[in-house]
Order: structure tokens, then C-alpha cells, then sequence
């Protein structure tokens, strides 16, 4: 289970008074506990696991429910994600430190340059089992190969470095930006094999803890679908061009 903010604690730390903060606020309030009160409502065996690996969390329990279902430890793995906006706290980190302006601020776009993101709550599950078990089952997608790196020195903490992520989806054979773009671009891309990509935060938002999970779940559907649906709200191209495919305004066959 990815996770990764903390507003409901902070709500119960600044509303609260000192004898109010007993055993259930630390049981309650714990992302390691999370994970497991789901395994204990359901009464699931088997790794029971809490992710923060902050954007990237509910990638990372479906990299490792890949895993678990590889070693044997489980026979159906359950990757999820969830986040929940409670407090402004973060929002007004992103929106107001000056070193941190990573949101576009909705209540004053005509006062802000266009960038950043929106946040948005969001929780998925994603039910995972092996290829040979699922034959009786509503199969959607495969998920061939998954891996995790570290992007080594780049940018900034929210900025990739495009040689260590062109050699993750090579280790793999499986954020929207140019780097990322030009890395999968090198492995998947070429003339006759053009590169598609959307995005989901175009749809509902940035999800954060979530949004790897939504991500995977628009893909599948569009899979399935035989589509690839239209990209919202692309009006301006990004200033640093490469060759992007064309654009469409409308559904279109795959």
C-alpha cells in the first residue's frame, strides 16, 4: 500500500489537547499500521507492506506484489494506493514557499505563471495473480517485467535524470516531462514505431501517493478498449521540442 501524507495527524496534533493523545493515536495514525489493519479486516497472509516512496508509491507495491508473486510468497497480490487532502498545509507549501513553487495555485491562475500541478485525492487497488492462475478470471492486462532505480544526481528532487531512467526501462522491458519523455523515447520509439503518451493528471488530477496506480489503470483500459483517449487541456506545447507525435482532439483507434 503506497501512502505518504500526513493530514490527518496533523489535524489530531494541532486540535488536541496533550491527554487526548493516547494509544490509538499512534496505532491510528502510523502508515505501517495501515497496510495491516487491511490484511486484518480481510484476513489476508502473506507481505503486508507500506510504501512511501512519496509519487511513486503505489508503483513501487506494484513492482513488489510482482515480486511476492515471483517468490512464492503470495498466490494474489493487491497493490493500492490512497490520498487524502484533510489540511492546507502542503498546499501551502507547494503554492507559497518560493523554493518549492511545484502547484499551480486554481484560486489565482490568472495571477501565476502555467505550470505545476493540481492536487487530487484518489485511492485504487489492482489485483495481481500469476499468468497460469488467471485463466478463469476477467484477465485485463500483463504485466511482463517491472524494476526500481534511484536517479542519481539531477535537477532536483522532483526532476529525473534521463540516462538512469533509459537504463531502468531497459532492466524493466516494460512525471510526464522531456527527460522522461526523450528516455522512453530512446528504448520504445522510432519512425515506423512512433511513441504515444497521455496523461492521467490531465483527467483527475495529480492523485501523489496514487497516481502511479491511476496511471496504470488508464492504460489497461485504453488497451482494452483498442483507444488511446484524447489529452486534455494540451494548448501550449512545451518551448523544448522534439519529435512529439501528432495530437488529436478526439478519441482515436489505437
Amino acid at each position: 500500500m503506497g501512502s505518504f501524507t500526513h493530514d490527518y495527524e496533523f489535524l489530531q496534533i494541532t486540535n488536541s489537547e496533550d491527554y487526548d493523545i493516547d494509544t490509538y493515536f499512534s496505532i491510528g495514525n502510523s502508515t505501517a499500521t495501515s497496510s495491516g489493519r487491511l490484511s486484518y479486516f480481510f484476513g489476508a497472509l502473506g507481505p503486508c507492506i507500506s510504501l512511501d516512496t512519496a509519487c511513486s508509491s503505489s508503483l513501487a507495491a506494484v513492482h513488489l506484489a510482482c515480486q511476492s508473486l515471483e517468490l512464492g510468497e503470495c498466490n494474489i497480490g493487491l497493490a493500492s494506493g490512497v490520498n487524502l487532502i484533510l489540511s492546507h498545509s502542503y498546499y501551502q507549501l507547494f503554492t507559497i514557499k518560493k523554493d518549492a513553487q511545484a502547484m499551480v495555485d486554481v484560486n489565482h491562475l490568472a495571477l501565476m505563471p502555467i505550470g505545476g500541478y493540481v492536487r487530487s485525492e484518489g485511492c485504487a487497488v489492482v489485483v495481481h495473480k500469476r499468468l497460469k492462475n488467471t485463466f478463469d478470471d476477467n484477465l485485463l492486462a500483463i504485466i511482463v517485467a517491472s524494476a526500481i532505480n534511484h536517479v542519481r544526481p539531477s535537477n532536483g528532487i522532483t526532476a529525473p535524470n534521463g540516462k538512469v531512467q533509459e537504463k531502468l526501462y531497459t532492466l524493466s522491458n516494460a512525471l510526464g516531462d522531456l527527460l522522461e519523455y526523450n528516455s522512453l523515447r530512446a528504448i520504445y520509439g522510432g519512425r515506423e514505431h512512433p511513441l504515444i503518451l497521455g496523461l492521467v493528471k490531465t483527467n483527475i488530477g495529480h492523485t501523489e501517493a496514487t497516481t502511479g496506480l491511476a496511471g496504470l489503470i488508464k492504460v489497461v483500459l485504453a488497451l482494452n478498449a483498442h483507444l488511446i483517449p484524447a489529452h486534455l487541456h494540451l494548448n501550449i506545447k512545451s518551448t523544448h521540442t522534439c519529435n512529439y507525435p501528432k495530437t488529436s482532439n478526439s478519441m482515436e483507434n489505437k
